[in-house]
């Protein structure tokens, strides 16, 4: 299954344990709107097509990741990969950003590390830019990045049933993520730097908020 090889990419990417499988905590639409009625830790929903679900049940923390059948059907119709473009690009993004969300709150939680909402959504946006970028490095040989900034982080929309605070969290994570990724791209990305882009980013995986935003802010002095 697609998720599962999404999961595994990331793994490989940031050294993270493989012990978990996001396959066993997938959920469907019964599942999902029996969660949606607990009082939820975070509900990640940018999108009616995926959504992870945080909540407490008897003093345990719970995750479930649900991605709309639609999103399933067409990355299953048009494989990302064997080539990402109009077709199926917005789905992969995302399953993906659903997938960076899972492993990155369950990285945290194992480590018993404070997160925040702010901080899962920028790594998330991040996340879409690597896998984006090294799937067309793969299949092109070289990549123009700036299309797929553009597209990822300034041709956005919200849905409507957003909250004002969703919509100014989002649009950070989207600013910072912007911010960090031109850096990758012209320190790392343009020279096909790989070996150094994964060193930086497994680096950056492992900030904090603070230490993440801080880091974006010393990167964008050398845009």
């Amino acid at each position: 299954m697609l998720v599962k090889t999404l999961q595994q990419q990331f793994q490989s990417i940031y050294q993270l344990p493989q012990d978990l499988s996001i396959e066993d905590f997938l959920i469907n639409q019964d599942a999902l709107d029996t969660i949606k009625e607990k009082q939820c830790v975070f509900p990640s929903i940018e999108h009616p097509r995926g959504y992870m679900l945080l909540f407490n049940e008897d003093d345990e923390l719970h995750v479930g990741i649900y991605l709309h059948n639609h999103v399933i059907d067409n990355l299953r119709r048009y494989n990302p990969l064997l080539g990402l473009h109009e077709k199926n690009i917005y789905d992969f993004c995302i399953m993906t950003e659903e997938v960076s969300h899972f492993l990155y709150t369950t990285w945290k939680a194992r480590h018993d590390m404070q997160m925040t909402k702010l901080e899962i959504e920028l790594q998330a946006e991040v996340d879409k830019f690597i896998l984006c970028t090294l799937y067309s490095t793969q299949q092109q040989g070289k990549t123009d990045s700036l299309p797929l900034i553009e597209l990822l982080f300034e041709g956005y929309h919200f849905e409507r049933h957003l909250s004002e605070e969703s919509r100014k969290r989002y649009h950070t994570a989207s600013r910072l993520a912007r911010h960090y990724c031109h850096f990758l791209d012209r320190h790392y990305i343009n020279d096909n730097h790989i070996p150094q882009l994964i060193e930086e980013i497994r680096q950056f995986y492992r900030f904090s908020q603070t230490e993440k935003i801080s880091h974006i802010n010393r990167a964008a002095l050398y845009h």
